[in-house]
């Protein structure tokens, strides 16, 4: 809504833009499409550059995964703004949930918790252990 209110203020051709953004995704749909049967049918293929200037050339063989997640993930976004996809929810991070109740009775919470714990008394013997001895150094 803002975003209109804006392109309104701007002058700007809301459905020229939405062209635009959708030869762009069309492009990079295209691209990682492209890349992704190119490592299918080659594998991968790394170009380094050491610091000395020599190149070195890699070749691994299959898919990186990471690749075809984005592949994925990229058709998924043009599908949902060109309308053939509802957008799906966004899931930031895993959360932890922890559900702390007080107890219903709050007199008996106090008294429990309002002191500091008794301390454990625990018994222990002692042994005397000669204490492991370490290898001269070797001479040289």
């Amino acid at each position: 809504m803002r975003g209109q209110l804006l392109a309104k203020e701007l002058n700007l051709d809301g459905e020229k833009i939405r062209l635009k953004i959708a030869a762009a995704f069309d492009r990079l749909a295209d691209i990682t499409i492209q890349q992704v049967e190119e490592q299918v049918r080659d594998g991968r293929v790394t170009l380094i550059q050491h610091c000395d200037g020599t190149k070195e050339i890699r070749y691994m063989k299959g898919v990186d995964p990471r690749m075809v997640g984005e592949a994925g993930r990229g058709l998924i976004r043009f599908a949902e703004f060109a309308g053939l996809m509802d957008r799906a929810p966004e899931v930031h991070a895993a959360a932890t949930l922890i559900s702390l109740a007080a107890p219903a009775d709050g007199a008996s919470f106090a008294q429990k918790w309002d002191q500091p714990a008794e301390p454990a008394v625990v018994d222990v013997t002692t042994t005397a252990e000669a204490a492991p001895s370490l290898p001269a150094p070797a001479e040289g």
